[in-house]
């Protein structure tokens, strides 16, 4: 039987999706929130979920709180993912110690893995298409800084302390309890309350995962992912981003048109593809829900 997992950032859309993954193979899960979360409502209902309250910064206190011994230790909270998340240097810079604690809670814990959420805003502006795990890392903004040093540190942590790490690089997911100022989020309810929209010419080449498939993936990543290894977690489908929109537009028929074109593009064209051969090769992994489906799924919820 596939052992515990224990996950930090449980509310998360990234932490849900882990959690109801593990669920749905009936392997117990003990879910860390903060106490003074409002999403505490977004766990599932089930006897195999153990719920413990602790903030980031406690997290040297975990195995005291947890107890017991083993498990795949996943490590999504972050602070500071909001809009203005690269407006506070300091506050960014936090998250690297909160991530080589959670790295030393899983080790006292005898936990059998470490797994970290990165991001995709740790390659910064990439050319070359696809990204890969390998692809040169040259981060602009303080939140991929910060991601990529937290990696780096976790994965020379983990190696230092016998414990296999690995560094997920989240490109962008989509789903139950996205963010309200995603692209998709706000699109689909400007719709929905019939308000026009405006968006640039939507060149940008972009590749979208459904939260539910990402979950899939950090949960085949626990029991099948490579000691030391770094993945690009994504669907490998890409389109231009126009392309996205106008399946949004088809679902939901605005009574006002897309607005393609009517914002200034402020940078260049730039693509986010990813390469996820070697989590396919390592994992098994298949992405199980196409665009279509998962905006379906939305639309439905909304």
């Amino acid at each position: 039987m596939t052992e515990r997992a224990i996950i930090t950032g449980a509310t998360s859309m990234l932490g849900v999706a882990t959690i109801e993954a593990f669920l749905r193979q009936d392997v117990p899960v003990v879910a860390v929130i903060r106490p003074d979360t409002g999403k505490r409502n977004r766990l599932p209902d089930s006897t195999l979920l153990y719920i413990v309250e602790c903030d980031i910064q406690d997290y040297l206190q975990l195995p005291g709180l947890i107890g017991g011994r083993g498990g795949i230790f996943y490590h999504f909270a972050w602070v500071g993912t909001g809009p203005d998340r690269n407006s506070d240097y300091h506050r960014q810079s936090q998250n690297i110690r909160y991530t080589i604690n959670a790295v030393l809670a899983a080790h006292e814990l005898g936990a059998s893995a470490f797994i970290g959420a990165g991001s995709q805003a740790e390659y910064g502006i990439v050319e070359q298409m696809p990204t890969k795990p390998e692809t040169p890392a040259y981060p602009n903004t303080p939140y991929g800084i910060c991601k990529l040093a937290a990696g780096r540190m976790a994965l020379s942590l983990g190696e230092q302390l016998g414990i296999k790490t690995i560094w997920a690089r989240v490109f962008s997911v989509y789903g139950k309890y996205d963010k309200p100022t995603s692209m998709i989020s706000q699109t689909l309810r400007k719709m929905r309350d019939n308000e026009p929209t405006a968006f640039t010419k939507a060149e940008h080449v972009w590749d979208y995962l459904f939260s539910e498939d990402a979950g899939n993936a950090f949960f085949l990543l626990g029991l099948h992912g490579k000691d030391q290894a770094t993945y690009c977690i994504a669907s490998g489908d890409c389109r231009p981003l126009i392309e996205y929109l106008k399946v949004i537009e088809d679902l939901m028929q605005p009574s006002h048109p897309l607005g393609i074109g009517r914002i200034t593009q402020e940078r260049r064209v730039y693509n986010l593809c990813a390469d996820i051969s070697s989590l396919i090769e390592d994992t098994g992994f298949k992405p199980g829900c196409n665009f279509e489906d998962g905006i379906r799924f939305i639309v439905k919820e909304l």
